[in-house]
């Protein structure tokens, strides 16, 4: 019997689908188990009721009420968040796995029953229903819970940006403050503008320039000479020594403390040591940072020195020339405006010795006087002994170039030319031990500078009638003055050029210029003579 109704059941299983459906089926290839799966599906999917939404949200306020104190606990240890999560996700599929076999279990259990009796699926639809809704609402719960913890994460990153943002927004307001009143204070437009050239120079840039403000390359040379002085009989000490190279600096610029406020301020720039010996072979700035000097050839050496403005090297010519610096006498020169050599004022000073040290070039073992022989000082020698004639305003020792050694002969200017008269007496005279030879001392002569004429043509030489601009004795020396600092290149290039009124007439046409003007007397060329006869012929041959 048992069978018979089970056999009864499926027929009018597969007879109830075959109805419904829109394309007929045998009834003998249907499944019975998937013929009850079927029977018993729950339909389209419904919207849930607006209550259950209601009660989330209760829910979600309550728990953001609870997250400031589980935020601390979970900044602590990041691993209990991640075990809860696994513990909600493990809970989550828990519910699903359980949720789903009661489902799967009531279906089999209304599949079972669907032959019995008729009236039963309605209950068996509305129970499935119910744990659905169970099954949504753990899914939607655990989705919330996730979305909830990951958007504390972010929120907590956007909140540390935010606040870095905030406190750079806030720095720069002050700084902007800053230079408000700092350009309030200042009176002239001219002072606002230095103030921010150096705010911007605090920052770490420079206010570009137009191209018409900056200047050309020649006029920026020639601007940094004016700024630059020369210093002779500098101590080789400034070189080794960084404390006498200090003291130095702070003898260069002892006068500024007397000079006038200024922007920028009056100070050495910088301090370049030249026509330095070195003892080794190695190149000059191997030698020079490894401090291998030749102090045998001579004890001294030539500095240029870069101030700020152009009135503290005016002031420095006028205040340091002749001042003792690291017990040397010290010789301060412009470069743009070199001191005048007068022969007049000068003596010339012969039989000077090459070298200061003799004993360290040429050692002779077997004289022991010449070993302990103390050494020369030519030009610090010079400086004392002739001080005692007259003021010196500079000594030149004429040296090589690369070895400094001294070619035998120097030149001592006075401030006054009666000096030059004390200055005869030490003729055939010796001051050892800086000066341990006699000397040779006379009058300094004129030097007599050869013009040289310009080139003539191929042509033959010009017409006298050319006019030729003469230039004055302060063009030339401008122009050797330009030669020396920039060059035979840059001396071309800054050329002045003299414009002078020149109106030419008509008497100049025999001196070169030719100018439409008529001509006095009849042409005697052997062609006008020709044509005075066929005029006199009556025009016939």
């Amino acid at each position: 019997m048992g069978k018979s109704t089970s056999k009864r059941g499926d027929k009018a299983a597969t007879q109830k689908a075959s109805t419904n459906s829109f394309i007929p089926v045998d009834a003998n290839a249907l499944d019975s188990n998937l013929s009850s799966l079927f029977a018993s599906s729950l339909g389209p999917v419904k919207p849930p009721p607006k209550s259950r939404y209601q009660d989330l949200s209760t829910k979600r306020n309550v728990e953001q009420a609870t997250e400031g104190q589980d935020d601390e606990d979970a900044a602590e240890s990041g691993e209990d968040d991640e075990e809860e999560e696994d513990s909600e996700s493990s809970d989550v599929d828990d519910n699903i796995d359980g949720d789903g076999a009661d489902a799967t279990a009531e279906s089999s259990m209304a599949s079972s029953d669907v032959g019995g009796d008729e009236s039963e699926p309605e209950d068996i639809e509305s129970d499935n229903e119910l744990v659905l809704a169970k099954v949504r609402e753990s899914l939607l719960t655990g989705e919330q819970n996730q979305s909830n913890k990951k958007r504390k994460r972010s929120t907590k990153e956007e909140e540390l940006e935010d606040v870095y943002m905030q406190k750079l927004a806030r720095e720069e307001a002050k700084e902007e403050e800053k230079r408000k009143k700092k350009r309030k204070t200042e009176g002239t437009q001219e002072e606002s503008d230095g103030a921010s050239e150096e705010d911007s120079e605090e920052e770490g840039y420079t206010i570009p320039k137009h191209e018409t403000q900056m200047g050309s390359d020649d006029m920026q040379e020639l601007e940094k000479a004016a700024r630059t002085v020369f210093l002779g009989n500098v101590s080789s000490e400034a070189i080794t020594s960084k404390s006498a190279k200090k003291t130095l600096m702070r003898h260069l610029s002892s006068f500024i403390d007397d000079l006038a406020d200024n922007k920028p301020p009056h100070k050495v720039e910088s301090l370049r040591f030249r026509s330095t010996a070195f003892a080794s072979a190695l190149p000059k700035k191997a030698a020079y940072a490894k401090k291998e000097i030749l102090d045998a050839t001579t004890k001294s050496t030539n500095a240029y020195a870069v101030y700020s403005t152009q009135l503290a090297a005016r002031e420095a010519v006028k205040r340091l020339n002749g001042t003792i610096v690291l017990n040397r006498h010290l010789r301060v020169d412009s470069v743009a405006h070199p001191a005048k050599t007068d022969h007049r004022r000068c003596v010339f000073v012969g039989n000077l010795g090459f070298v200061d040290d003799e004993s360290k070039i040429n050692p002779d073992e077997g004289d022991k006087k010449k070993k302990n022989k103390p050494p020369s000082d030519v030009e610090e020698g010079l400086w004392v002994h002739f001080s005692k004639a007259g003021k010196v305003e500079s000594v030149r020792v004429v040296r090589d170039a690369k070895t400094r050694v001294g070619k035998g002969f120097a030149y001592v200017q006075f401030e006054d030319e009666n000096s030059v008269e004390a200055a005869l007496q030490f003729n055939d005279q010796k001051f050892p031990p800086l000066l341990p030879r006699k000397l040779r001392v006379v009058r300094a002569k004129a030097i007599k500078r050869k013009e040289k004429k310009p080139a003539q043509s191929a042509k033959g030489p010009k017409s006298n009638g050319v006019y030729n601009a003469k230039v004055t004795e302060e063009q030339r020396t401008n122009r050797g003055r330009a030669r020396a600092m920039l060059g035979k290149a840059g001396a071309a290039k800054s050329k002045d050029f003299v414009f002078e009124g020149h109106r030419a007439s008509s008497k100049q046409g025999n001196s070169g210029l030719k100018l439409g003007g008529k001509r006095k007397g009849k042409p005697t060329n052997r062609s006008s003579r020709r044509a005075a006869a066929w005029k006199k012929a009556g025009g016939k041959a």
